[in-house]
């Protein structure tokens, strides 16, 4: 999309208001996410995020590395032998999808 300097100077001013870039993009006739992308590449300030949290900010507790001894590891049984594949046979079957009939014999 080619921005003109009016849209350019339009959306510096109602990103200025605290509009959403909904609405924004409803009033210049263009999508949000070209306001977004375009107010970005501007370099206008950050909005903060409509997501209202109700309550405290859970806390993210991470458990510190412990050394634990190990006990002694157990090899795993070794898995049974491969049964071997009996050949496929000759595709015999009505001619021309298959070998001819001699080479069935």
């Amino acid at each position: 999309m080619d921005w003109t300097p009016e849209q350019i100077s339009e959306l510096t001013r109602l990103w200025g208001e605290g509009l959403t870039t909904a609405e924004i993009g409803k009033r210049l006739g263009i999508s949000k996410n070209a306001v977004v992308g375009k107010a970005h590449r501007l370099h206008l300030p950050a909005r903060p995020s409509p997501i209202k949290r109700t309550g405290p900010r859970p806390q993210v507790f991470r458990q510190t590395a412990t050394v634990r001894p190990s006990a002694p590891r157990i090899a795993a049984p070794a898995p049974p032998p491969r049964r071997k594949r009996r050949p496929r046979p000759k595709p015999c079957g009505p001619w021309p999808t298959s070998l001819p009939p001699s080479a069935c014999r």
